[in-house]
């Protein structure tokens, strides 16, 4: 329902469609028995609200969506849904609220659904520059996928670059980039998919964002050549690899401009 809805323009569309649209959506759910999709009306209403400057009926919704969570059986599902409220919560400037519902339900967890949680409690302590906090999270994070023996690479390497976002706020360059070093190397032997390219182009970012440029080059290559094995099925955007071709001219621009500096 949620998803039909979106296709029609979702939280864009004026506030009063969004805000009738959402009530029904939410009353069909809350018939039907499906809290998830409850919640994430109220989640969406909070969002719309703030948007248009209405702090606490923003507030109000984020709290409707909250209430929900607690019918949702599976510890999955629900850990999910935590962490989306705790996406909400940061959307409307309610950030350490959504990382006192994140830490209450990892103290409360058993292994399943904990590490999701942990690693949200990282992206949201290095939005708020608490780098100390995100760096042990995204390893407690680490923790539990050991144990619980999750070999999903991803999420692993999601773990790693969240944790050299979290040292360099700390200004340990040097070690960020033998994690983003390790990240890459890791990275550059999986399958081509649509995914490995998303992952390695959002480090290349990354990197090129704090001026690791060699890296960053290396990342968009890869990103270009895993982008042409592919079949044409998946290439999904037609345009992709001429964008490509462009950021890795810039950033040559960028390394030689650096080589320039550098020289006596």
């Amino acid at each position: 329902m949620v998803q039909l809805f979106e296709s029609f323009g979702g939280p864009n569309a004026r506030l009063m469609d969004v805000k009738i649209a959402y009530l029904h959506l939410a009353l069909a759910s809350q018939i039907l028995g499906n809290s998830a999709e409850e919640s994430v009306c109220y989640f969406e209403k909070a969002t719309t609200w703030h948007a248009q400057h209405n702090q606490e009926q923003a507030w109000k919704s984020a709290l409707d969506g909250k209430a929900c969570l607690g019918k949702i059986v599976g510890v999955q599902d629900r850990a999910h849904m935590t962490c989306q409220l705790a996406e909400t919560l940061a959307k409307i400037q309610k950030t350490n609220e959504g990382i006192e519902i994140l830490e209450e339900f990892t103290s409360q967890s058993q292994m399943k659904g904990k590490a999701l949680c942990l690693m949200k409690l990282g992206k949201l302590c290095v939005e708020q520059g608490l780098a100390s906090d995100a760096e042990n999270y995204y390893k407690q994070a680490l923790e539990v996928m050991d144990m619980q023996d999750n070999k999903d690479i991803f999420v692993i390497l999601e773990c790693r670059i969240g944790i050299s976002k979290a040292i360099i706020m700390d200004n340990r360059v040097s070690e960020a980039n033998t994690i983003l070093d390790e990240a890459y190397i890791l990275a550059k032997k999986l399958h081509a998919s649509l995914e490995k390219i998303y992952f390695v182009e959002d480090m290349g970012k990354f990197c090129e964002n704090f001026g690791y440029i060699r890296r960053a080059r290396e990342c968009f290559d890869e990103v270009l050549r895993t982008y042409k094995e592919l079949s044409n099925v998946a290439k999904k955007p037609p345009f992709m690899e001429v964008s490509l071709e462009l950021k890795l001219g810039k950033l040559a621009e960028k390394a030689c401009a650096i080589a320039c500096l550098s020289r006596p």
